[in-house]
């Protein structure tokens, strides 16, 4: 019955590819749960911006809606604006929510996780940077995930991030 499960990264340590393989061997395939691994590196609360990277079709995934709820609350308790990337059908569904329940937010097309590094180029050290992932094999699971964690390591370690 456990809803989410929240980990966190000692800000002196990465997010490894041994611990995310761990952690998806693990948890990801015994249970149902939303999965946050968060690495802090200064109160979230003061974060300006929450960057958030959503994969193709995450609207279509079983658990959009609980990972959205959470991140518009993000906002709202933080005043921090949300800046969306993701894939132009994925922001049509994103601004209907939007509509409904506003929060300041600005809405980006990116649907080439290839390109993944060039999120990195405008991120302000008081950003707080958010990744949406996919368990492997469902619908908007990327290859290139198994990418994120080196990537954040390396090009994000200054910088406050989620992953859900």
């Amino acid at each position: 019955r456990i809803t989410d499960i929240i980990m966190g990264l000692h800000h002196k340590k990465g997010i490894t590819d041994s611990f995310l393989g761990s952690l998806t061997e693990g948890l990801l395939t015994k249970c149902n749960s939303t999965i946050i691994v968060y690495k802090s590196t200064q109160p979230v609360a003061t974060n300006k911006k929450t960057i958030v990277v959503v994969p193709e079709k995450a609207e279509l995934e079983l658990g959009f809606p609980f990972w959205i709820s959470k991140v518009w609350n993000l906002s709202k308790n933080t005043g921090s604006e949300l800046v969306f990337y993701a894939s132009e059908k994925t922001i049509d569904y994103l601004k209907e929510i939007h509509s409904r329940f506003p929060v300041e937010a600005s809405f980006n097309v990116f649907d080439k996780w290839e390109d993944f590094l060039i999120l990195a180029r405008g991120l302000a050290h008081d950003d707080n940077f958010m990744v949406i992932m996919s368990r492997a094999h469902h619908l908007s699971y990327s290859r290139y995930m198994k990418k994120i964690p080196g990537y954040l390591n390396k090009y994000f370690k200054d910088n406050n991030f989620i992953i859900f």
